[in-house]
């Protein structure tokens, strides 16, 4: 039961942070493209 748990707790971890990888990732594509756009005008 207990390793169970463990596992469990793991997976969560590992899936929130590769989500919050994402969401880097997308902060610093928006970034990018912002700058492109201001670089346009």
């Amino acid at each position: 039961m207990l390793n169970l748990y463990n596992k469990n707790s793991r997976d969560s971890f590992k899936s929130s942070k590769g989500s919050s990888m994402i969401g880097q990732h997308r902060k610093a594509l928006n970034l990018s493209l912002l700058l492109k756009w201001v670089a346009m005008i």
